[in-house]
């Protein structure tokens, strides 16, 4: 019977809430912070960032705190099989209208998981928020494109986004149950910390790589990562004929994470190859990737003029297990600790831009505003010693004078936390160093 089926199905989301497992991260108390509010709660991330254990745990604390009753809420995850034929608008409303004659309240939480995988699912999902005043909203995706192309012409002014990384390196730690207590703990142990930092460097923080153990298993599921990102949801949605090139410009930008990159470079890089590109369509697919967040873009700031260049950019991968399949892991270890310490930026500072700094010296990192004021300098490195001393803190300090009040921060891997004082003639100011490890715990 067809109900049946429904019922079925609205169990088993039900059920996936209650055993929910793993470890509850800072965004469930980011988005149950609004669970009252009417908008729409959008979560956006990487593929297998993690999204899905995310919107479980927030419906399970729900419960807990009394807001819904399990039966009150409605759980649907479009990448499992047994939806897949409910990908249009018109047959999902077949579960929620038979959800509705299920429930005991008004109030109910619609979770619908990885929303993109629905044709027209942005209809379906307005009618739901003009008509049901008791119903809470949240919906996941994996496309950045599809999904603001979608809010924007039938949901604009009704959401609020929360953009989803995979695990921080602190997260790692937790869910390892290695995470120390204090500061204290970690500088006992620091050599320990310091190895386990160079394995979070290589596989990354998509959870389902810590439960594999082997390294040609590692890399065997980060190759269907990448091969999923780039057919499902760039050669399927954007409609990409070339799906070598596209996988040839990410290969690339992964080899290349944190080194200035022009697109005319990559266009070469390609020609090389026997590819015969535009740089126009380069930079299309350099922004599908993005929107499909297996890269993420720096720009460059003259920190004199205040000028972002259009044409000079960075990347670095979304997750660094993506990077692990091509890195020279030997030689790069200082690159994968700039995406490592990029993340956490993006990650604590949602609302600030980040950019990197030039004007003949280079800055890793500058945060500002949305009024483009200086909040904090960053610069990263393995260790301060005699050979790279002067060049680590010069640009710093002769970006000073154009930086106002700015904090300067020198993260290192081998250096305790220390202020520095600056005392130039008319450059008096602080640096501050302190070891990325207890920087990266919030320590």
């Amino acid at each position: 019977m067809p109900n049946e089926v429904l019922a079925t199905i609205i169990k088993k989301g039900q059920d996936l809430i209650e055993k929910s497992c793993g470890i509850e991260r800072d965004y469930v108390d980011n988005v149950y912070a609004e669970i009252d509010s009417k908008p729409i709660k959008i979560i956006t991330g990487f593929r297998r960032a993690g999204k899905s254990t995310i919107v479980k745990h927030l419906a399970l604390r729900s419960v807990i705190k009394k807001k819904y009753k399990l039966k009150n809420i409605l759980y649907l995850n479009f990448e499992d099989i047994e939806l897949a034929a409910y990908n249009k608008a018109i047959k999902v409303k077949e579960i929620y209208d038979y959800f509705l004659t299920m429930k005991d309240s008004d109030r109910v939480l619609l979770i619908f998981d990885e929303i993109q995988l629905v044709e027209d699912w942005s209809k379906l999902i307005r009618s739901i928020y003009e008509f049901t005043d008791q119903a809470q909203i949240i919906i996941t995706g994996s496309n950045s494109e599809l999904l603001s192309s979608e809010l924007g012409s039938n949901l604009a002014g009704r959401f609020i986004e929360f953009p989803v990384q995979s695990f921080s390196f602190k997260e790692f730690l937790l869910f390892r149950k290695l995470l120390p207590s204090n500061k204290k703990a970690l500088e006992k142990d620091q050599k320990k910390y310091l190895n386990l930092l160079k394995e979070y460097s290589c596989l990354g923080g998509l959870p389902e790589i810590f439960a594999i153990s082997t390294v040609s298993a590692q890399k065997s599921y980060l190759e269907g990562i990448i091969s999923k990102v780039i057919l499902d949801d760039i050669i399927e949605r954007f409609k990409v004929r070339n799906h070598s090139l596209v996988e040839k410009i990410l290969i690339y930008l992964l080899i290349n994470i944190g080194n200035p990159i022009s697109f005319t470079r990559i266009e070469a890089h390609c020609k090389n190859l026997g590819f015969e590109v535009k740089v126009d369509t380069i930079i299309k697919y350099v922004s599908y990737l993005e929107k499909a967040f297996a890269i993420k873009e720096l720009s460059k700031m003259d920190w004199k003029s205040r000028k972002v260049f259009s044409t000079d950019k960075k990347y670095y991968a979304s997750d660094l297990g993506l990077a692990y399949l091509y890195l020279d892991l030997d030689n790069n270890f200082s690159k994968r600790l700039e995406n490592i310490v990029y993340l956490k930026l993006i990650r604590d500072n949602p609302i600030s831009k980040i950019t990197y700094g030039f004007n003949e010296q280079e800055i890793d990192f500058l945060e500002l505003d949305k009024a483009n004021s200086f909040l904090n300098k960053y610069q990263v490195t393995l260790e301060l010693n005699p050979g790279n001393d002067e060049r680590e803190k010069s640009s710093l300090i002769n970006s000073a004078y154009y930086t106002g009040d700015s904090e300067n921060y020198l993260l290192s891997l081998a250096d305790p936390n220390r202020d520095i004082n600056i005392n130039q003639p008319g450059k008096e100011m602080i640096i501050k160093q302190r070891n990325l490890l207890a920087w990266l715990l919030d320590f």
